[in-house]
């Protein structure tokens, strides 16, 4: 399974980073991670060099001025507008990109009024889902759309996401219980024909080829009867 996560870059060493984390370790692949790339300004609004080399606490918690993080917490820049063009681009390329390969999107809605690019990719990962819906039966199409935070309910789009939570991590509680359960090996109906005719020569579609066909067809080559047994099929 794989799943993209996005979210505010001032709030990603408090939510981004801990569920990207904990989907690696339950075995879930990361499409994209847009944190690995820390700047020069900390969350608590201070630059690196206020911090302590090598022990990392911020000074100005020394003096008073209200900064209480021990350790520097990188969220880059201040915003998308201070990268440089080639740079911009080749992030916008690559997590659009990520967006497309993900089974899963799952927007952590931010807490203010910034993350401009987070409700962008939702818009992405909507339509992507919407295109991808499957006539036949109406079941939407990857990627599932998970939207979570307090402040889930701020459009009226995220309404078409398959799944709302108020936290994080009822959302990733519902993830992880997804992923165990696709992981799961299952029986599935699979009918091969006796005579051993080759794949696309028989109604069996060949041996060990699972098929819709119920178990009374016959071979249309050799005329037997299709062997109708159950064969575990894994993750």
């Amino acid at each position: 399974m794989r799943i993209y996560i996005a979210g505010a870059w001032s709030e990603q060493h408090q939510r981004a980073r801990p569920m990207m984390q904990a989907c690696r370790e339950a075995g879930i692949e990361v499409a994209y991670d847009w944190t690995v790339v820390e700047g020069d300004i900390c969350a608590c609004g201070c630059e690196r060099d206020c911090h302590k080399a090598g022990k990392g606490a911020c000074i100005w918690g020394e003096k008073g001025g209200g900064c209480g993080c021990e350790l520097f917490r990188g969220v880059g820049v201040g915003g998308d507008h201070d990268l440089p063009g080639v740079v911009r681009l080749q992030h916008a390329i690559a997590e659009s990109a990520a967006i497309r390969y993900a089974e899963i999107f799952w927007l952590l809605a931010a807490h203010d009024h910034g993350s401009v690019g987070a409700w962008v990719e939702l818009g992405m990962a909507l339509a992507r889902a919407s295109d991808n819906k499957l006539a036949t039966d109406g079941t939407a199409g990857q990627p599932h759309v998970i939207v979570s935070g307090p402040k889930h309910e701020r459009t009226i789009f995220t309404d078409l996401a398959s799944a709302k939570f108020h936290s994080d991590q009822e959302a990733l509680a519902f993830i992880l219980r997804r992923h165990a359960a696709s992981a799961q090996p299952r029986v599935v109906q699979v009918f091969s024909c006796p005579g051993g005719c080759p794949p696309g020569e028989c109604d069996t579609k060949g041996p060990g080829v699972e098929t819709e066909h119920s178990s009374s067809v016959s071979c249309s080559k050799c005329g037997q009867a299709a062997i109708d047994r159950a064969m575990w099929e894994g993750p």
